[in-house]
């Protein structure tokens, strides 16, 4: 049996509010500008943009009939991408090669076609820093404003002085902000398990694309104290918001309040299915059983190996318990792409809702929500 970890000793691997909030106001508020392809686009695209790092200034601008903007390197390759040229492609290319396919493009090539600009103001630079490039359609929905509202409505049902603190597996930009907000006064001990005092506290997973290419979503999520695991619940989810119709800023709101609420109410229900977890030995051939995850969750070959080699030293007698450990474990990994962190925790929470679905067959797990087909009747 392992020793307990106290939430005071996790305090200082976590991030607070104000830590959150000063990394998501450095993208807001956002300069907006749109523009159509014309002859007045002007690429300039210097041989050493490829160099410089993602949010960084490139030594690129972009010149439309009404702005100007120096260029970030991740902004130049979403121009690219826009028009079809892949990320990669574009690092690969001569800067002139690079620049003269921009202008034909830009020039009349990608048709009637809106793009937009977002962009933030930089003491040191004489033009705004564009950020970020995306279709001239796509409304920014705050991350500020989302955060806010998900502290409110977390308070609103567990206190005006409910503590409130974020996962350090927090990533944002502005293709992706990825933030798991956590709260410790609302926790479990689960028991049964190789760990005493195996507590783990309630929370939200919030994703979020300032410039669409992800959709809003609010999840449910738990945090372990011993190990700093997490799990994001998929099953106790409203499900993400559509920007494929039109809507209000105000529409959206509305939505996030909504949504956070239904994902607070179903936060016992996880608690409920991570306890089920202990009592559940694995049975038959476990490389099975984390193959099919891995391959349903995209979890890249590095993981897959870390998580089959803490559970081939680990003790005898496992339990669905002990590969969710494994698994979730995995995501705490310095450098790891936030897709595959966002994956490896979203697996976690399969394995939670699923572990009682195994086919007796094969042992893989069976599918989120599945229903055995109704037996034959002889005729």
């Amino acid at each position: 049996m392992h020793d307990p970890v106290s939430f005071e000793e996790m305090r200082g691997h976590l991030l607070t509010l104000e830590d959150v909030r000063g990394q998501l106001a450095a993208t807001e508020p956002l300069i907006q500008s749109t523009f159509f392809p014309s002859d007045d686009v002007e690429f300039t695209v210097p041989p050493a943009w490829a160099g410089a790092g993602d949010d960084d200034d490139c030594g690129a601008v972009l010149k439309t009939r009404d702005d100007d903007f120096t260029l970030s390197k991740i902004s130049l390759l979403e121009a690219g991408a826009a028009v079809g040229i892949p990320r990669k492609l574009q690092e690969r290319m001569p800067a002139r090669i690079l620049q003269d396919a921009l202008h034909w493009w830009f020039r009349g090539g990608a048709g009637g076609k809106e793009f937009k600009v977002l962009a933030s103001r930089s003491p040191d630079l004489d033009r705004p820093l564009a950020r970020a490039m995306c279709r001239g359609t796509v409304v920014p929905f705050s991350n500020l404003a989302l955060l806010d509202i998900a502290t409110e409505r977390i308070r609103a049902r567990y206190g005006d002085d409910a503590e409130i603190l974020a996962d350090y597996k927090f990533h944002h930009d502005l293709e992706l902000t990825s933030l798991r907000l956590i709260i410790p006064g609302h926790a479990r001990v689960i028991s049964g398990t190789r760990v005493a005092d195996d507590t783990w506290c309630a929370g939200i997973d919030m994703r979020n694309s300032l410039i669409g290419l992800k959709p809003t979503d609010f999840a449910g999520y738990l945090f372990r104290y011993w190990c700093t695991n997490g799990e994001t619940d998929t099953l106790n989810s409203t499900g993400k918001f559509s920007r494929r119709e039109k809507h209000t800023e105000a529409d959206v709101w509305d939505w996030a309040r909504t949504a956070v609420d239904e994902v607070l109410g179903g936060l016992d229900a996880s608690f409920d299915s991570v306890q089920m977890l202990t009592s559940i030995p694995v049975d038959g051939n476990v490389q099975v059983v984390l193959d099919d995850l891995f391959a349903r969750y995209e979890i890249p070959k590095r993981e897959c190996i870390r998580v089959k080699a803490d559970l081939a030293v680990a003790e005898d007698d496992l339990t669905m318990y002990d590969i969710q450990e494994a698994v979730t474990r995995a995501a705490n990994a310095d450098g790891l792409p936030p897709r595959a962190v966002s994956n490896l925790l979203t697996m976690g929470g399969h394995i939670a809702h699923a572990a009682t679905g195994r086919c007796s067959a094969c042992q893989r797990l069976l599918p989120e929500g599945y229903v055995p087909p109704e037996p034959a009747h002889a005729v």
